[in-house]
Order: structure tokens, then C-alpha cells, then sequence
């Protein structure tokens, strides 16, 4: 039976567990909070009206921590209502990194990861942005309480909707022309006097010369799962592939030795003698 008429077209209805609550916003960009008593009538009614920028209509939301709401409607910035403290912050696409490269960009999808304590937004430039909350306890309680991390590239095409799962390593990303899997990489080091090696990507490794302060970058075909280093030599190995480098006195990579299994490796090893 109807238990509660609201007279607007809804965008978003949530449940806030930790205070037994309904909220709900409308497509009137109303914040809507309630609780049923046990004989189901509406109690502890609120109405906030919300500043959600020109396209309210396009409002997408989700939980971001207990009480902690984050929406986002075409802007450049993901807006946070801390429920419980009535209080609200933003997290902005500016000046997120040296370049930036979000400039003009507008956030077009969120969702949040509870286990990694991450939240991420899709954007119409196709780009993917995630923040980690660094709070030991409790919730963020402003925008210095998130950590960005890097920016990750989904295709071209604006990111209509993000999923998170299943586990903690994946996310689903949704544009007009594809859906994408994208999956969480281990980065690796390694080091052996005078060569350190660090996994900028799944597929990339940059050496360090620590004695001449020069770098060179490796990249490999295949995704790569654990790396090694010697004196003059680097190991790159995946479930299949073995692949080894030799670093010369100009700081060129060659390929010296690679190899593929059909059955999968657990590990590979660099034994320099």
C-alpha cells in the first residue's frame, strides 16, 4: 500500500542504514529524508532544496561512506552532502594533476567502493577519476580528506555509468559505444645496484641508473605480473611469458631471451652469478 507521495518524478532513493532513513532526491532537485514508524507512518519528514548546477535532470548519486551522499550532474566538480553533520563539500576535476588535463571536463557517473574506500566518477572527456579517503575512522569530513589518484583513460566517448565489482579490483565503465572492464594492476620494483626498476603501468617499466641518474623506459607485449633486475639485466614475466633485457654501457634495452609457456608460471626468477 502507498505510504509516502512525493508529486515529483524521482532521480535517486537510497537508505540510510546507520539512522534508518529513506532519502531520496527528486527530479525538482528536492533532498528528501524520512524514517516509518513500525505502524508505517512517515516520521522525521525533511525537505532541502539542492544546488546541483544547469542539468539537474542528468543527477546521479551513491553512498560514499555512512551518511556521506555524492552526486554529480554534468559539472566539473562531484558534489558531497554529509547527511549527518548537514554539512556539504566538493571534489573538483581542476587542477587535478601538473597538466590539467580536466580542464573543461564534466563529471558524468559515480560510484563508490566501501572495501577500498574509493570513489570514483566517469567523465565526458572518457576519462576515469578516482579519490581514496585517507580518514583512519569515521567519514571524510572535507575535500582534504581525499586522496586523488591517478587519472585512467576508459576511450573517447563520455563514461555514462561506473560499476564497481565484482571483488575490489574491477570496474565496470559504460559509454554510448562500449563497456570496458577495467582491472585493478599490481605494480612491481626491483632493485640490484646500480639498476632499479619501477612498473608505471601495466605494460611499462621504467630503469633507473642510480649511479649516472639516467632512465630508460621498457614495454613490454603482454601485461606484466613481476619483474627482476641484475647488474646489467632486467626480467619481465607474466602467467605466460618470460622475457629478459640486457642494458648496455649507452643505456639501451635489448631483448636477450624470451619465452612462452602454454600451462601458466606461478613466478620467474633472475639468478645473476
Amino acid at each position: 500500500s502507498e505510504r509516502y507521495k512525493i508529486g515529483s518524478p524521482l532521480l535517486l532513493l537510497e537508505y540510510y542504514r546507520e539512522k534508518d532513513v529513506v532519502v531520496l532526491v527528486t527530479k525538482s532537485v528536492i533532498l528528501v529524508q524520512f524514517s516509518l514508524s513500525a505502524d508505517g507512518k512517515v516520521t522525521n519528514e525533511s525537505k532541502l532544496k539542492l544546488s546541483c548546477g544547469p542539468t539537474p535532470e542528468k543527477l546521479q548519486g551513491c553512498w560514499a561512506g555512512p551518511g556521506l551522499l555524492a552526486t554529480c550532474s554534468h559539472e566539473s566538480i562531484l558534489r558531497i552532502w554529509n547527511l549527518a553533520d548537514d554539512e556539504n563539500y566538493i571534489l573538483s576535476l581542476q587542477g587535478i594533476d601538473e597538466r590539467n588535463s580536466l580542464s573543461g571536463d564534466k563529471v558524468t557517473s559515480v560510484d563508490y567502493n566501501p572495501r577500498k574506500q574509493v570513489l570514483a566518477c566517469g567523465t565526458r572527456g572518457g576519462r576515469m577519476v578516482q579519490w581514496r579517503s585517507s580518514t583512519l575512522s569515521g567519514v571524510p569530513k572535507s575535500e582534504s580528506n581525499w586522496q586523488v589518484l591517478p587519472v585512467v583513460s576508459v576511450g573517447e566517448c563520455a563514461v555514462d555509468k561506473l560499476t564497481w565489482g565484482p571483488g575490489e579490483g574491477l570496474i565496470h565503465a559504460r559509454t554510448e559505444r562500449s563497456s570496458v572492464i577495467l582491472s585493478e594492476a599490481q605494480l612491481n620494483t626491483a632493485v640490484q645496484a646500480p639498476l632499479m626498476a619501477v612498473q608505471s603501468s601495466p605494460m611499462e617499466i621504467i630503469v633507473y641508473h642510480t649511479e649516472r641518474q639516467v632512465h630508460l623506459t621498457v614495454t613490454a607485449n603482454y601485461r606484466v605480473k613481476g619483474l627482476g633486475v641484475g647488474p646489467s639485466t632486467v626480467l619481465l614475466w607474466n602467467n605466460k611469458n618470460v622475457t629478459l633485457y640486457d642494458v648496455d654501457v649507452t643505456f639501451q634495452a635489448t631483448v636477450l631471451s624470451s619465452f612462452g609457456r602454454s600451462t601458466e608460471m606461478a613466478a620467474a626468477a633472475l639468478i645473476c652469478q
